[in-house]
């Protein structure tokens, strides 16, 4: 049974300045790593920009793809007489959606769980232990290939969907002695620590995987459908600057002139932040950081450093003013939408303009709008400065009138003698207190099973045509009718189907049955043995079908003996049967 891992990554830190992704991910123990560019020799995996010896600078000199985590592992596995290779990977990478070139709005971050296998037993299932879980059966195809990916977490410029989505964490590291600063040195082969399973293995289990010389189970030795191996290469790199990022920057004016600007910022625990101009430290929380400062005039942009990183780090923000909605009330009977709002610059001008989106500027306290048809369930309302606020909207006035009973029996219906017949009223609408299904005169009468239910059912007679009517009656003795119709057609005349080829190659373990059919087109023949069924295949133009399968590890029911047969049968009514021919 497959096992997926339910721990997920804490936290995604500040968005770079210059590259705009994350600067780190946290895992639940605490451990974060950075982005890993090209050029470390302790962090290999990944493309190099497409000037390899020029700063790396986004998006024009910037890898397609980048890693924060990347851990393989590698096996020799068997089952064809051939040495195949079974690879494991498993990484928090960094890329762009679309074409996959670097460029603006096109980030994503995602965790990947990949496995490919080469020259295994074509058709056989394979089961993967690996350090975050266990995979479903993996089915090789017939060059003997499994190829399989687990992505999770991709979303163009959702960067912490991933947190919630991806399924490699916590981070795996070297068990013993990784390089300082690093959870292993991205080349060479160690044993790790990190599973939250405490699987630290690559796991293969297969027919005769054993069979090109893997190394065993040290629990299993014996065992030759399994190979395993705890040796992984491990590529992550201990995230050093901590970054910092501007949450919301927004100022206030009073009608003096005087002018306060606050700064809401987000950073790991623990750090240094301070305004660039005028020179304020920030208050810390556990990850986030305020900070208030007088200023002369209203900025255009705010800068916010984190001095505690080497070198500092700067973020930019737009400022902004701040809106507070105070009231946004609709009316449905009215129309009518009410709206309050004020701007945190009050300043001797009175201040700039607010206005809703698609209603106008909001000209009094509060400002009514006539003819609004419906509104969302959030209003927002906008500044000429910048600042944007949003509000629930809540609903005045009385409650809309009761509309009518709705009673609906459905579409018209066509049917053969003897068979169900189903009639639905659940499109019906409205207060129902009671439901009753009456057959209208006019045929012979007909036992209606279920008559006090939205859906009763008949069993069809012989041809002719039925009505039936739905009549739905509300609490206070209200009532609404509809009728449907039931037209009983004589049935089809049954396709003439017969098997003309009827053979099983037990060294090709392989079917090939056909024959013709004579009736309506499309049709399609279904082909069973001893009720498994073997496959199905189209009618063509000039009557003839064909199926054709070759079995794999896990079709043992479908293996015939000499006495075995096979059944033709159509949707049609059509069936034939014939002896199986075994031939070599």
């Amino acid at each position: 049974m497959a096992t997926e891992n339910s721990h997920r990554l804490a936290y995604a830190g500040p968005r770079h300045p210059e590259h705009g992704f994350p600067m780190w991910f946290e895992d639940e123990v605490g451990t974060r790593l950075d982005l890993a560019l090209g050029g470390d020799p302790l962090a290999p995996a990944g493309e190099q920009p497409p000037a390899p010896g020029a700063p790396v600078h986004f998006p024009d000199n910037f890898p397609e793809e980048a890693f924060y985590l990347f851990a393989e592992a590698e096996l020799p596995v068997g089952g064809t007489g051939a040495v195949g290779r079974a690879r494991l990977v498993l990484a928090l990478e960094a890329a762009f959606g679309g074409t996959g070139e670097p460029r603006e709005g096109a980030r994503i971050v995602f965790a990947r769980i990949r496995v490919r296998m080469d020259d295994v037993t074509p058709g056989a299932t394979y089961v993967v232990t690996h350090p975050y879980g266990v995979t479903e059966s993996l089915t090789a195809d017939e060059r003997g290939r499994v190829a399989f990916t687990d992505d999770r977490g991709v979303a163009d410029e959702r960067l912490d969907e991933v947190l919630h989505a991806g399924l490699v964490a916590p981070f795996l590291r070297w068990a013993d002695a990784p390089p300082s600063g690093y959870l292993g040195d991205g080349v060479t082969a160690r044993r790790i620590s990190g599973s939250p399973f405490g699987t630290n293995v690559f796991r293969v289990d297969g027919p005769r995987v054993r069979e090109a010389g893997g190394p065993p189970d040290p629990a299993d030795p014996t065992n030759p459908d399994r190979v395993q191996t705890d040796l992984f290469t491990v590529q992550g790199r201990l995230a050093g600057r901590l970054g910092v990022e501007v949450t919301r920057a927004t100022y206030a004016r009073d009608a003096a002139g005087a002018v306060t600007l606050d700064v809401h910022a987000r950073s790991a625990p623990g750090q240094r932040l301070e305004l660039g101009a005028p020179r304020v430290a920030f208050a810390a929380g556990d990850r986030d950081y305020v900070a208030r400062a007088a200023v002369d005039t209203v900025p255009t942009t705010v800068v916010v450093v984190n001095a505690g990183d080497t070198p500092a780090t700067r973020a930019q923000a737009t400022v902004t003013d701040l809106v507070t909605v105070e009231r946004a009330e609709y009316s449905p009977g009215a129309g009518t939408l009410t709206v309050a709002a004020r701007s945190s610059d009050a300043g001797p001008d009175g201040g700039p303009q607010l206005s809703v989106p698609g209603h106008g500027p909001l000209t009094g306290d509060p400002t009514v709008f006539d003819g609004v048809s419906a509104v969302p369930a959030t209003l927002l309302v906008t500044s000429a400065a910048g600042g944007s606020g949003v509000a629930p909207v809540s609903l005045t006035g009385p409650p809309g009138p009761v509309l009518p009973l709705l009673a609906d029996a459905g579409a018209d219906l066509t049917t053969t003698p003897g068979r169900r017949v189903d009639l639905d009223g659940t499109s019906s609408r409205g207060d129902i207190a009671a439901w009753s299904w009456t057959q209208e005169p006019g045929a012979e009468p007909v036992h209606l099973n279920g008559a006090t239910t939205p859906t009763p059912h008949l069993d069809a007679p012989a041809a002719g045509t039925l009505e039936f009517r739905l009549t739905l009656t509300g609490p206070g003795g209200e009532s609404a009718s509809d009728t449907v119709s039931v037209t009983v057609v004589p049935a089809p005349v049954p396709d003439e189907l017969t098997v003309t080829r009827c053979e099983y190659r037990t060294s090709r373990r392989q079917w090939r049955i056909g024959g013709t059919l004579a009736g309506p087109l499309p049709a399609r023949v279904v082909v069973t043995c001893a009720g498994a069924e073997i496959g199905s295949g189209p009618v063509d133009a000039t009557g003839a079908w064909d199926v054709r399968r070759t079995l794999t590890a896990g079709d043992a029911a479908l293996v015939p003996t000499v006495s075995s047969a096979v059944a033709a049968t159509s949707a049609n009514g059509g069936s034939a049967s014939a002896p199986v021919n075994l031939r070599n």
